[in-house]
């Protein structure tokens, strides 16, 4: 299993924590960085298991996260090889 530690201390605006998760999760060059995007990745077929965890969301990345957290339940239900959850 691979755990991916995702800190969003210094995470300022939802295009920075796509950028963010693009190069925690290896998602290729050309990843749309929205929504629509990470749910098509996190869905893929992976050979591992991915655990994802998601912490110290402030200010506007809190009511995003709270969108973000949709598409990764949406995601984990479709993917039995991903998890997450908020630290």
């Amino acid at each position: 299993m691979r755990t991916i530690d995702v800190d969003c201390r210094n995470v300022k605006s939802p295009k920075a924590f796509q950028i963010l998760l693009q190069y925690a999760l290896d998602f290729p060059e050309w990843y749309g960085r929205n929504l629509d995007a990470l749910h098509d990745l996190l869905t893929e077929p992976i050979d591992r298991h991915v655990r994802l965890h998601i912490g110290n969301p402030e200010g506007e990345m809190a009511a995003y996260l709270e969108r973000v957290i949709q598409v990764f339940a949406d995601s984990a239900e479709e993917n039995r090889h991903f998890t997450w959850e908020t630290i």
